[in-house]
């Protein structure tokens, strides 16, 4: 959101030069994925873990290296939406719904710990609670 109150100051050209490289992170992750190279976002996640203070495992699953794929490139949809000029909340609205969060403020506000995340999100009770909770546990 801090981010979107400065877009207007971006002069064209690098607005086009942020979407083109979002763009091209977008297609990276999508061959990554295709070959199982899970790389470039195990350095997200280790960057992610160390700030919500979780231990990651020695391996990524192929499961859980698409889901987090497919997250990040979701986000890099509603960056490049919103560099493109997009309201914030609109951009991540589908994101947002997927996951039935339903206050961005408050979802955002503060440091988003593990047990804060996980208790905020709340189709994850609807959802094979057993298997979630469990692959979610053992991976963070």
């Amino acid at each position: 959101m801090a981010e979107q109150s400065c877009m207007g100051s971006l002069i064209e050209y690098d607005a086009d030069k942020r979407i083109e490289e979002i763009g091209a992170e977008n297609h990276r992750l999508r061959r990554a994925a295709r070959c199982e190279n899970w790389m470039e976002v195990w350095k997200l996640l280790e960057k992610t873990s160390s700030m919500i203070g979780l231990s990651l495992p020695s391996s990524l699953s192929s499961d859980l290296g698409c889901q987090v794929t497919t997250l990040k490139r979701r986000i890099n949809v509603i960056a490049s939406d919103v560099t493109e000029g997009d309201e914030i909340l609109t951009a991540c609205g589908p994101l947002l719904n997927d996951h039935e969060i339903k206050d961005f403020g408050k979802f955002v506000r503060g440091p988003i710990l593990h047990s804060r995340g996980w208790s905020t999100v709340p189709n994850m009770e609807k959802l094979k609670t057993a298997e979630v909770s469990s692959r979610f546990h053992s991976f963070f």
